[in-house]
């Protein structure tokens, strides 16, 4: 099989989810050719990212961002696997060159925001979320992040607000209503957090 008739074998295994036989047909396929075009490293690294085989996947894209430092989803996916490996502070520089590269690359924004929030840098964390916010008010993640936020800077009217704005977005989330539910509790309003903390158990 040439270039092409591997990788649309791969492909059709990753939409099946089928990560593994993927990334053993591309690797067999590197292995007889040589070929290290940057569509079967960033393709290997996809399969490996999702087998959370993150030192394999960090060498497959940092050979596709070494060719082509303008591929905004190889540098996201760089920051998550930066992630995965604990080293934020590249992890933040990644998703930054994202940022750089495409300034509406939304989960970029909401990842620095999630990273900021375990920093406990809560302002940065709540800029960040809010700038994902602008370009999609109807992910209702940002929103928690951003109730998350708010809680642990003890705003807790701004919380409760954020988690009602998540909830009616994803009224199934137990966890932005138990959420809601200490938000209620720590403004002493007993009667919306009990019905808040029994929606969570319901859920």
């Amino acid at each position: 099989m040439n270039r092409e008739e591997v990788l649309n074998q791969a492909n059709e295994l990753i939409a099946e989810k089928n990560f593994k036989e993927a990334k053993e047909i591309l690797n067999s396929y590197l292995q007889k050719t040589g070929d290290e075009s940057i569509e079967i490293h960033k393709t290997l690294g996809l399969c490996s990212v999702n087998l959370d085989i993150y030192p394999e996947a960090k060498e497959n894209f940092e050979k596709v961002v070494a060719v082509n430092d303008e591929d905004a989803t190889s540098w996201f996916y760089l920051g998550m696997i930066y992630e995965g490996l604990e080293d934020i502070e590249k992890a933040q520089k990644a998703y930054k060159k994202v940022i750089v590269l495409r300034e509406d690359y939304k989960d970029a924004y909401k990842n620095l925001a999630v990273i900021h929030l375990k920093l406990k840098n809560f302002d940065t964390a709540l800029e960040f979320a809010n700038k994902a916010l602008s370009y999609d008010s109807g992910d209702y993640q940002i929103h928690y992040i951003i109730g998350t936020a708010y809680t642990s800077k003890k705003e807790y009217e701004k919380a409760a607000e954020a988690m009602l704005a998540g909830i009616a977005l994803n009224p199934e989330h137990p966890l932005m209503y138990n959420n809601l539910g200490s938000c209620y509790l720590a403004m002493k309003k007993i009667k919306e957090a009990q019905t808040a903390f029994e929606k969570s158990v319901e859920l």
